[in-house]
């Protein structure tokens, strides 16, 4: 509980602390985000290529933990190949970040020319088409900020599901960019009611499925390494009998996309709720990790994804 402001209060003066810390930032985020919008899409990228090098040799964070990663999914690289990686992962994460920036200037027609439906169109609008709910199921993976726009290309919105950043201002700022395609963000921790409360009503429910899981959850194999996972799609998805599609949005070279998608086929199982469960966590790590074999630097290395 809060106290009441005192003189000299030691909680007061490190609330107003975190206060001033997180203003500064918001409006060091603000003034970034007015240049980028200012000098457009195309060079806010090749800004941004050059800021993802300069923290890389400068200001290189989590750059351990971005090595360490990779050297457990390709074993088989050398460390020049590594390092080579990490700076890609570097300029990879840079861009997706100042996108974000400049996404919510952007006008249906822009984004129709960035982003490359291709045969996926088909398969999505299926399922947008049938009115009923299903799972949009993404990663951590080149710009998965774009599925904001989807809203625009199928006419439907959907509800995302997304964690509080640790700067509220910041968060407020990138969610209201998220919706202004039309969909709906939804912080995480709402209750189990609400998510059955969204299913019921026949809404689509986008997720990020890729971070880590608790010690205690299950494993599954991702890049030949037992890796804790979040099951709480896949646990509604055979609960509910909600279809999934697996979706990740992979930068080409021209710094347009495409999209990558595929059906989550589970009906086939006969086995018991748990093991329905664990096979569907596995089959959606071994999408992802079929796409990042195909672009190792689009996938977001920096957490600790094997932490234990």
């Amino acid at each position: 509980m809060k106290c009441m402001i005192v003189p000299g209060c030691r909680n007061c003066k490190r609330d107003n602390t975190v206060l001033f810390k997180n203003k500064l930032e918001y409006y060091a985020f603000l003034t970034l985000a007015g240049l980028f919008q200012k000098i457009g899409i195309t060079r806010t990228r090749k800004t941004a290529r050059f800021l993802g090098a300069l923290f890389y040799y400068i200001v290189p964070i989590r750059k351990k933990t971005v090595i360490e990663n990779l050297k457990i999914a390709f074993p088989k690289k050398s460390n020049k190949e590594i390092l080579e990686l990490t700076k890609n992962s570097y300029k990879n994460f840079a861009t997706t970040f100042a996108e974000l920036l400049v996404l919510q200037t952007l006008t249906k027609e822009e984004l129709t020319g960035i982003l490359d439906l291709g045969e996926s169109k088909e398969m999505i609008e299926k399922y947008y088409n049938s009115g009923k709910s299903f799972f949009l199921l993404t990663g951590h993976f080149g710009n998965w900020e774009l599925t904001a726009s989807f809203p625009l290309f199928f006419s439907r919105r959907f509800n995302a599901m997304a964690k509080a950043m640790r700067n509220p201002f910041v968060s407020d700022w990138t969610n209201k960019s998220r919706e202004k395609f039309g969909s709906s963000v939804v912080l995480l921790g709402p209750s189990l009611r609400e998510i059955f409360k969204l299913l019921k009503e026949n809404e689509v429910i986008l997720v990020v499925g890729d971070q880590r899981g608790p010690r205690e959850s299950i494993r599954v194999n991702f890049f030949n390494r037992p890796t804790a996972v979040f099951t709480g799609t896949a646990a509604l998805a055979v609960r509910t009998s909600t279809p999934i599609v697996m979706i990740l949005i992979a930068r080409k070279k021209d710094f347009n996309y495409k999209i990558i998608a595929q059906e989550l086929k589970y009906d086939d199982l006969t086995c018991p709720d748990d093991e329905k469960i664990q096979i569907i966590c596995q089959r959606y790590f071994s999408f992802l990790e079929d796409v990042v074999k195909q672009y190792p630097e689009q996938w977001f290395w920096m957490h600790k994804i094997w932490k234990y």
